[in-house]
């Protein structure tokens, strides 16, 4: 009967270990600052603007945020991959991606006084919407 409490006491530990990391990837719901400006601090490391907003009230476990992010396509693609690793768990429910190009202003050589001719950049902006489990 020793054996089998000692074998007990080590499944339980080992057990409680395991929850405590799966806890550690739930988010706390009464202070989601600390994930806001992960993701917003993700998006400027990735060379893009990134803005997150909290969607509805939490609801069977799950907080929604959208995220709207703009920049370079490859960005945004990255910015992606990127979140796929959070240390939360995350799901992603949509998305909605858009291009649009914008004029860059020339800009002068200020030893030579060259100007450069105008261009074109191509900019683009997405939408997404994710649901992260969050502690209860």
């Amino acid at each position: 009967k020793e054996h089998f409490t000692k074998i007990e006491r080590a499944f339980l530990e080992e057990e409680g270990s395991t929850f405590k990391r799966i806890e550690a990837t739930l988010l706390d719901i009464n202070s989601p600052l600390q994930f806001i400006e992960l993701i917003e601090e993700l998006g400027r490391e990735q060379g893009i603007t990134a803005k997150i907003v909290v969607r509805d009230a939490p609801k069977n476990g799950f907080q929604k945020f959208q995220i709207i992010v703009e920049g370079e396509f490859p960005r945004l693609f990255q910015y992606l991959r990127v979140l796929e690793f959070l240390p939360y768990q995350v799901t992603f429910v949509s998305m909605q991606v858009t291009s649009s190009k914008i004029q860059v202003v020339p800009e002068e050589l200020p030893a030579t006084g060259q100007k450069f001719a105008p261009s074109q950049k191509t900019v683009s902006k997405m939408g997404l919407d994710i649901s992260v489990r969050i502690k209860r």
